[in-house]
């Protein structure tokens, strides 16, 4: 059985000037080189315990690339890991874990010589990685049957209550895994030779069927999401070649048992590059690279109703600051986050929903590619990417924080090869129950790429259900946190509140300084959200106490002043 060394630890990072609040706290760095070659991390999950689940590929020692899966616990211990290898290159390029189930997918070559081709390939694992990823249990896709190229971008578990109307068997055969999920990708059309988009559905047993959609000329597909109304969007550049070239934006609906809905198409001068897409009950959001009639690019965001009616465009600048997309964004209750970047640094819009104005902006004196946004319960806002290659001196992983109203709060910078080598990051995504940040990608050291995981704390509890890839917009803690109390030093009563990424027993007592018990708060399950009550402190004289939370084997102090 191939084998690929356990993860190394190293870290090089810097600190720009901003320090309006508490700096991240770099946790833990693994770096995976398989064979000393070429390896890549393109996706990352995370699971309610903070475990964290990576897709990629390694080149192994025959110079082709092999499907990586793995597990690393919170700690960022490796827990297990699984290779797949049908002879020639595999690479997974998605990953999605719901309950039990961890769910990959992605491309793997059949056949050899004249006719060998790419298929789309699954897999639905556990979360024990107990199952083996082999060709007993691929699930693989060869449209039509044409042995013609099969790519797979995407993969994303619907949400229980979306369940298709179609038959369904609920139950994986080898491992009790229910559910429905949707990949998403291309296939080359048999008749022009152009890539056009593909939708795949299968549950826990099985394949159930699958939606084409082909325009002129080829389709490089971005992404899929979940929109509140069940349906599936998928976000793609399309390009058409000839004497004038020409690139188009394209969102394309299907509904949850993937009947074709409606395609839009935006062109402003025909050079349009999708690069995200995010959507909600009230739509879907498009974001990317749109070049204005003078010839400079723009960031573009577009909204489109369920119904397919375009909302409204927002553009960057128009024509005075040649703003390049970078394909993060994100959609809450009233905004829309997207990002780009220009020759003096980077920058983020927040776009009101409603009319698509810009409320307001962040900007970063870093030149960097965000790629990933996620959003705190407290309103901040966290941008993940990596520098591009022509700002010196670092070529680094590039996180930045902003407040609610766009005031940034501080720039970080890791440098995997400690010399300013490239460093890429392909997804950044919270951490689950203990205040995190995720990041994937690769370093390259000595020309030679290797997977890089890092994970930072940033002292607050991220949002869970905001834009995440179920199409959930509950909005829930990600972690679990006792805030302090208000007021504080107080009189007779005073505030408590605390919070739940999912309903647990919770236990809030009063201590006094002598460790003694004095008040029982809360005893009893709650949650998940955040939740308050009120300690009235009639009986209790003046001094110091502490309060306890405990819940689900977390545990928190903060301290209680009382003055009379």
């Amino acid at each position: 059985m191939k084998t690929i060394p356990a993860p190394i630890t190293v870290a090089f990072f810097l600190l720009l000037p901003s320090l309006s609040s508490a700096q991240p706290d770099l946790r833990w760095v693994r770096f995976q080189d398989g064979y000393g070659k070429d390896d890549f991390i393109e996706d990352i999950a995370v699971d309610s315990g903070g475990n964290v689940y990576v897709a990629g590929w390694t080149t192994n020692a025959s110079n082709n690339s092999d499907y990586y899966m793995a597990k690393y616990d919170p700690a960022g211990n490796r827990r297990w890991y699984h290779l797949y290898d049908n002879g020639a290159d595999d690479a997974a390029r998605s990953v999605a874990v719901k309950g039990a189930a961890v769910y990959v997918t992605g491309r793997s070559r059949s056949g050899s010589g004249f006719g060998a081709h790419d298929d789309i390939v699954s897999f639905v694992l556990d979360t024990a990685g107990t199952i083996v990823p082999d060709n007993s249990n691929a699930l693989r896709f060869d449209f039509g049957g044409s042995h013609r190229d099969d790519d797979a971008v995407e993969i994303i578990p619907a949400p229980d209550p979306a369940q298709p109307a179609l038959f369904f068997s609920a139950v994986h055969a080898d491992t009790g895994i229910a559910g429905i999920f949707y990949v998403a990708g291309t296939h080359k059309d048999t008749l022009s030779g152009s890539d056009d988009l593909v939708v795949l559905m299968y549950d826990g047993s099985g394949f159930l069927g699958a939606a084409s959609h082909h325009l002129a000329g080829d389709e490089v597909i971005k992404g899929m999401a979940l929109g509140g109304d069940d349906a599936v969007y998928i976000g793609a550049t399309s390009y058409v070649g000839g004497g004038s070239p020409s690139y188009r934006m394209v969102t394309v609906k299907f509904d949850r048992d993937l009947a074709f809905g409606w395609e839009k198409i935006y062109a402003n001068v025909d050079l349009d590059f999708l690069l995200g897409i995010a959507a909600d009950a009230s739509g879907v959001y498009v974001t990317g690279t749109s070049y204005s009639a003078c010839g400079d690019p723009d960031v573009a965001v577009i909204r489109y109703a369920p119904d397919g009616t375009q909302g409204w465009v927002t553009r960057a600048y128009d024509c005075a600051s040649g703003q390049v997309g970078s394909g993060g964004i994100l959609v809450d209750d009233n905004t829309v986050y997207a990002a780009g970047y220009h020759a003096n640094g980077s920058q983020y819009f927040g776009i009101d929903k409603s009319d698509g104005t810009i409320r307001y902006q962040g900007d970063s004196p870093v030149q960097s590619a965000w790629v990933s946004i996620v959003k705190s319960y407290d309103g901040n806002i966290y941008f993940g990417g990596h520098k591009l290659f022509y700002d010196l001196p670092y070529d680094g992983t590039h996180m930045v924080k902003f407040d609610g109203g766009g005031t940034s709060q501080w720039d970080v910078v890791y440098d995997g090869s400690g010399s300013g080598q490239a460093n890429t990051i392909s997804k950044m995504v919270s951490g689950g129950s203990d205040s995190s940040i995720v990041l994937v990608g690769s370093v390259t050291v000595g020309g030679q790429q290797d997977m890089m995981i890092l994970k930072y704390g940033v002292g607050e509890s991220m949002l869970t259900g905001v834009g995440d890839e179920a199409g959930s917009q509950a909005i829930v803690p990600g972690s679990y946190e006792l805030l302090q109390n208000f007021p504080n030093p107080f009189n007779s009563s005073t505030t408590i509140k605390f919070r739940l990424p999912a309903e647990a027993r919770v236990s809030l007592k009063i201590f006094d300084v002598l460790g003694r018990e004095a008040v029982t708060v809360l005893e009893g399950r709650d949650g998940p959200g955040e939740r308050e009550v009120v300690l009235r402190a009639d009986d209790l004289s003046s001094g110091i106490y502490f309060c306890r939370f405990s819940s689900d084997g977390h545990t928190q102090t903060r301290k209680l002043v009382l003055m009379r």
